[in-house]
Parts: C-alpha cells; sequence; structure tokens
C-alpha cells in the first residue's frame, strides 16, 4: 500500500521546468501565471504563450563562441587581471582606430604586429589582443613603459599617416580610461565587470 502511495503523490508533484521562473521574469509575469497558461492549460493567454515559445525558441538556438582576440581583450579590463598586471609593473595601452570604409587604416593590415615589433625594439612592451567593433578597431598592448610606449606608438603612427585618425587610451583601473592623444586627457568610464 505505501508504494502505491508514494507513486500517486510522485505523479502529482508538478517539477517547475529550470527555466520557467527565468522565462517569466522575461516575460514580466508571475510563475504560477506562466505555469496556468503553458503547463495547465487553465487560462487562456494565446498571446503570452505564444511569446513563452518565442523565448523557448530563442534559448535553444547555439551559442556562438566569443573569438579569442574579444576574451583576451575584454579580461583586459577586469579588476582582476587589471590588478595582475598591476603587479607585474604592466600598464593596458589601448590604440583605437576610427574605422569607417575610407578609412586609411585599411592600407596597413597587420598595423597591430607593426606596432608590437616597434614597442618590443624600444623594450617599452607587447602587443596583446585585439576587439573589431562596428567603425573602430581596438588594439591592446601591455606596456611597462607608459610614456615610452606612446611616443614610440605616436612616432610609429606618425610615419605612416594614421595619427589623426588614432586615439590613444590608457586605462586607469579597471573601470576608467584616460585619452592622452588627441591630448584631452578625458577621462571615460568603461561598463566592464566590477566583480573581484
Amino acid at each position: 500500500m505505501l508504494p502505491q502511495i508514494v507513486r500517486a503523490l510522485t505523479k502529482r508533484k508538478y517539477q517547475l521546468p529550470s527555466d520557467m521562473v527565468s522565462a517569466a521574469r522575461k516575460l514580466n509575469v508571475s510563475v504560477s501565471h506562466l505555469r496556468r497558461v503553458v503547463v495547465y492549460k487553465e487560462r487562456v493567454s494565446k498571446s503570452l504563450f505564444a511569446k513563452y515559445q518565442a523565448l523557448q525558441a530563442a534559448s535553444n538556438k547555439p551559442a556562438i563562441p566569443m573569438p579569442p582576440d574579444v576574451l583576451a581583450a575584454r579580461d583586459n579590463l577586469t579588476p582582476y587581471f587589471f590588478g595582475i598586471l598591476a603587479k607585474l609593473g604592466l600598464n593596458v595601452l589601448i590604440v583605437k582606430f576610427d574605422a569607417h570604409l575610407e578609412s586609411p587604416i585599411w592600407k596597413h593590415p597587420g598595423i597591430e604586429i607593426v606596432l608590437d615589433q616597434e614597442l618590443q625594439t624600444a623594450q617599452a612592451g607587447q602587443y596583446d589582443s585585439a576587439v573589431y567593433i562596428l567603425g573602430s578597431n581596438w588594439f591592446f598592448f601591455h606596456v611597462n613603459d607608459l610614456g615610452k610606449a606612446m611616443q614610440t606608438i605616436k612616432a610609429c603612427l606618425a610615419a605612416r599617416s594614421l595619427l589623426e585618425i588614432t586615439t590613444l587610451l590608457h586605462a586607469e583601473t579597471a573601470q576608467e580610461l584616460r585619452v592622452w592623444y588627441p591630448a584631452t586627457a578625458e577621462l571615460i568610464n568603461t561598463q566592464a565587470d566590477t566583480e573581484a
């Protein structure tokens, strides 16, 4: 008799799907309301059911893995990695190019390699990673002598007539970038992670 009761109770016990709570939050409804519409069919709400199905279909799409360069560039501005670089005596120098369709940057493929070679020759730093965002290219460098690295990069870019489309930034903290060229010294707040 006891096993039959346990089976009956187990059958009645409803297991809430793990994605039901997050779906309810995204759809801005209560979990119980969404459950009554989707699972029990107690309430008729065709629009909510359709939105739930669309949300399920979107979440079932395979995620595109983030390219390693993007991950490496993003890590440069996380507090944990920034702390490691600071302990090593390294600064994060960012070279940002305007990369619209008619930009002269497209005449210089591999400019990050050229800058890396120049920095290593001057013993001022090295190239780390890049991010290509619509309309701009961002190159991250780890430098041990910030002033020397900036002078080296500016001279290299001036020789190639790329200085007018360049912005040089220095990561003062994991959340703040300082613009050093053009010489505005403007402080920019980034939206980086604030996890320690």
